[in-house]
């Protein structure tokens, strides 16, 4: 299939072409990843064109579940509405938008996360406060956030709280993943080196409409994130932003 990049990062939105193996093998990584169980019940707050939908959906359908969805996925009034609904278990959105909804949360004293086992969260940073915070007053909710392009799927899940000694990473790559960090001409082995994120493995997409595009991003096996992070000893991810935007100093 070919589904679209944002375009965030380069200014300009490419068709990335995906194989149904990739998919698939991610899909799988992914519920394998968060545990969940056959038949569960999600409501997605995204929006239909948003490529973090389209893998929510197939992950709950991979096992059988059901899928919730909102006339306006970025309404919080609506999304509030639909979590009443103590039969919905599970709750995906783009991290902006969990953020507001944390905020309306403290603010009313209200409990919109309570009967929730898990809230499955991506796209952006988010401050280790709202994590945190979220934990304490949910202690039962687990939180899954990850880290992904349109070109190399859910690279990587932080698991909370199991994980929490490592907030502020983008957690462990999945299953099939292979991350490495570059500076120069140099792929860094030693822990806790900055330098841009290159990504291979099966989550890695067939390519762009464009052929000498995706030739520019990639170096052999590797796709070419532009993002600036670190792998920590214990292989956790850090993402620090784009590569482009990071200061030399020699």
């Amino acid at each position: 299939m070919v589904y679209p990049t944002s375009g965030t990062s380069t200014g300009k939105s490419k068709a990335v072409l995906q194989s149904f193996e990739q998919l698939s093998h991610t899909q799988h990584a992914i519920n394998e990843r968060m545990g969940l169980q056959l038949s569960s019940k999600e409501l997605v707050a995204s929006p239909f064109d948003n490529v973090y939908w389209f893998g929510r959906v197939r992950c709950i359908l991979a096992l059988k579940g059901s899928l919730v969805f909102v006339n306006n996925p970025i309404n919080p009034l609506s999304i509030i509405k639909t979590l009443s609904d103590s039969s919905v278990l599970g709750f995906s959105c783009d991290t902006p938008l969990l953020k507001m909804l944390l905020d309306y949360d403290t603010k009313s004293g209200s409990q919109i996360f309570g009967h929730l086992e898990y809230v499955k969260t991506a796209s952006a940073p988010l401050e280790k406060s709202y994590f945190t915070d979220c934990l304490k007053k949910y202690p039962n909710v687990k939180i899954y956030y990850n880290y992904g392009l349109t070109e190399a799927m859910r690279t990587s899940i932080l698991t909370l709280p199991k994980e929490l000694d490592q907030l502020g990473s983008s957690g462990r790559p999945l299953k099939g993943v292979n991350v490495k960090v570059k500076s120069g001409n140099t792929l860094i082995s030693s822990p806790n080196v900055r330098g841009e994120i290159l990504i291979s493995g099966k989550n890695i997409a067939l390519g762009y409409d464009d052929f000498k595009a995706w030739n520019d991003v990639n170096e052999g096996d590797f796709f070419k994130t532009g993002d600036c992070g670190y792998l920590d000893e214990k292989n956790f991810l850090y993402v620090l932003g784009r590569w482009s935007d990071a200061f030399h100093v020699q």
